[in-house]
């Protein structure tokens, strides 16, 4: 166990945003009701995840938290203002010509204003 080694450590359990602000106009690609899951999947998420720093500290005596980034990121995902998330990002541009471009690793995934936000909610559960 973690705190065998490390007594005085705090886990933290970083949860996700709502990756999609407004109403994700700018993602033609992703028909609404596909978008309004998307950002239902970051609340189930929140759920489950709480549910299971809950369990690790009443079963195990774990000294963990749970960080919830969802209110950091509130109009910031893919078509917020300003945007910290990816939307779809295409690679091999430069061979559009001879297939479709791939969509890149980087869709989805925070811009570095992204990870700032995500750093801001992990010192905000560490202060708590």
């Amino acid at each position: 166990m973690i705190h065998d080694k490390a007594p005085n450590a705090k886990i933290v359990l970083m949860g996700y945003p709502k990756l999609r602000s407004s109403n994700g106009s700018c993602l033609p690609a992703i028909e609404e009701s596909e978008g309004k899951w998307v950002n239902t999947v970051a609340d189930t998420l929140a759920t489950e995840m709480k549910g299971a720093v809950d369990d690790a500290n009443s079963k195990y005596g774990a000294k963990s938290v749970f960080s919830d980034p969802r209110a950091a990121f509130a109009g910031k995902g893919i078509c917020g203002d300003p945007e910290s998330v990816h939307g779809i990002v295409i690679s091999g541009q430069s061979q559009a010509d001879n297939e479709l471009p791939a969509p890149s690793m980087q869709s989805f995934h925070p811009k570095p204003a992204g990870a700032r936000l995500y750093a801001d909610s992990l010192e905000s559960t560490l202060k708590g």
